[in-house]
């Protein structure tokens, strides 16, 4: 049974069935002011399409092999390496995030 902070959520969570939908879903879900959480990122390739839509987008990939090729593909963006099912890390990140 949902409670009553569940609706008070206000970070939206988009998700898509492969790639090539994800990216096309950019300019609809992301807008100037959303600060974006990617999991998943693997290099970076999709996330430095999100930067220029956003306020701040950081990628997360669990592979220190990927967050370090998409960190020297891309300096300018933040990349961390993240289990996005390790809570606790995730929520060290320390950002308020309004899409993930």
């Amino acid at each position: 049974m949902a409670n009553e902070k569940q609706f008070k959520l206000k970070t939206k969570f988009v998700g898509t069935r492969g790639v090539k939908e994800y990216r096309e879903s950019i300019s609809e879900w992301v807008n100037k002011d959303d600060v974006v959480l990617e999991i998943g990122c693997e290099w970076g390739t999709t996330t430095v399409q999100i930067a220029p839509q956003c306020k701040e987008v950081i990628g997360t990939d669990i592979s220190r092999v990927c967050i370090e090729r998409a960190r020297q593909r891309h300096p300018d963006i933040r990349f961390e390496i993240l289990d996005a099912f390790d809570v606790r890390a995730a929520l060290d990140i320390d950002k308020q995030f309004t899409k993930i």
